[in-house]
């Protein structure tokens, strides 16, 4: 944290350098704090994960954001602290996250179950608005998924069956979604599809 701290004493009449900190090397400074405390932190798309948590950097603002909470303590060490907090609450429901993903993809596919769309196709549908996507980041759509798929749930409320197909060739490519759970392996995530139920 010794750079960080330098990095506070002269935020007063040294701003531009501060902003440039925050964006070049505060992320692995933060990263590395993590490991040092036992929580893991990995970049996720823009953003960094550690699981469920979503942090997203501010330079400009010189702040923080924990999922939806905005944080200006940003010494690594209390944004650590911070985080570990904000991983004992309590994260989205699986039943409210299939019926999401299931009505948009309803509307992808014009209610004719049983085809593969990508999620990444998915998640621009959800997020048309642009305050949407500034809400709901991709990172945000990756671990929803993520929850979803580990929870065990299979089933919407009318009873259509998810199940998220993978592509060989896919890995590294823009519309493979990749997240690292809390000491896990990456998991890839590519295509989503609904089967069977009542529409």
């Amino acid at each position: 944290e010794v750079a960080t701290d330098a990095a506070i004493r002269s935020w007063v009449v040294r701003e531009d350098e501060i902003e440039r900190y925050l964006a070049n090397g505060y992320q692995a400074e933060l990263i590395a704090q993590g490991r040092n405390s036992g929580v893991t932190i990995s970049p996720l798309d823009d953003r960094l994960m550690a699981f469920p948590v979503v942090i997203q950097i501010q330079p400009k603002r010189w702040a923080l954001r924990l999922d939806r909470k905005r944080v200006t303590a940003l010494r690594p060490s209390r944004v650590v602290d911070a985080i570990r907090s904000h991983q004992k609450r309590p994260a989205a429901k699986p039943e409210q996250i299939i019926e999401m993903l299931y009505r948009a993809y309803r509307r992808m596919v014009d209610d004719t179950l049983g085809k593969g769309v990508t999620l990444v196709e998915l998640y621009d549908v959800l997020t048309l608005h642009p305050e949407a996507k500034r809400a709901y980041s991709k990172a945000d759509f990756t671990r929803d998924v993520f929850l979803l798929d580990t929870s065990g749930l299979r089933k919407t409320r009318t009873g259509a069956v998810v199940s998220f197909p993978a592509a060989t060739g896919t890995k590294g490519s823009s519309k493979v979604l990749t997240i690292v759970p809390s000491g896990g392996m990456p998991k890839h995530y590519y295509a989503i599809r609904f089967e069977g139920g009542s529409v």
